[in-house]
């Protein structure tokens, strides 16, 4: 199993089952790097002034549906930090390569605001 499939899997392990909690608003779109889909890439979009991590994973076609839990999917309303992390196959010492720009990870320049209802972001990086 893949890295970014362990991590979502973890994340949604760890959330609570409890209805209660706060305002969601579902989020899917599609990511494309340079024009093409962003296959198998991990989406992690933080609120900015506090709360749970929601996360999602692309398809082959570079779509997500953001999952708040196992239970809700969506994230928390409000300005979100949206970081976007894929790995390429191991080096010979068993570690991974982040192959998109730390512009869009760990100093991520993405932010999106999720209303209550449904949103769509669609996310078009560029390698350069």
């Amino acid at each position: 199993m893949q890295r970014s499939s362990l991590l979502l899997i973890f994340a949604l392990l760890l959330t609570g089952c409890s209805n209660s909690g706060p305002k969601l608003g579902q989020v899917t779109g599609n990511v494309t790097l340079d024009g093409n889909p962003l296959v198998d890439a991990e989406l992690s979009f933080m609120p900015t002034k506090g709360g749970r991590t929601a996360m999602a994973q692309t398809d082959d076609q570079g779509s997500y549906t953001l999952i708040y839990s196992m239970k809700a999917y969506g994230g928390e309303v409000g300005e979100n930090l949206v970081r976007i992390s894929k790995y390429i196959s191991p080096k010979a010492d068993g570690s991974q390569t982040q192959s998109i720009p730390a512009r869009y990870n760990e100093q991520s320049e993405l932010t999106f605001t999720i209303k209550p209802g449904q949103n769509t972001y669609n996310i078009e990086l560029t390698s350069k």
